[in-house]
């Protein structure tokens, strides 16, 4: 244990105050940022997939979300508040915004003709 302590304090992501180990704003913010990939992979999960038991799988997806698809799950599924689990969901850049509409990405090939490019 005292080895990742070292190393988040050589990040500068954790320091010392007062005898207490607390985050510095750059760990609290990183740190934020995981708790919202972490709850919105189990909305996700939850509510489009139909899991039940979202916990094991959303600590291993929340790896793969970039910025990207952060933003596009969190407008996909309305901009939740909480997870399923009924703990708050830090809200993102789209959140603010208000972002209503995820741009389409995925097409079928039915939906294509010969020579159509998608970005």
């Amino acid at each position: 244990m005292r080895g990742v302590i070292e190393e988040l304090e050589r990040e500068g992501l954790v320091g010392v105050k007062d005898g207490k180990l607390v985050f510095t704003e750059d760990g609290r913010k990183r740190a934020e940022k995981i708790v919202r990939l972490h709850r919105l992979a189990e909305r996700l999960l939850s509510d489009i997939l139909g899991f039940k038991d979202v916990e094991e799988h959303a600590c291993r997806f929340e790896h793969l979300i970039d910025d990207e698809v952060e933003e596009a799950i969190c407008t996909l599924l309305g901009h939740p508040q909480v997870c399923p689990h009924g703990r708050t969901i830090p809200a993102g850049n789209c959140c603010i915004v208000k972002e209503t509409e995820v741009e389409r990405v995925i097409y079928r090939l039915s939906e294509l003709s010969q020579g159509d490019e998608r970005d």
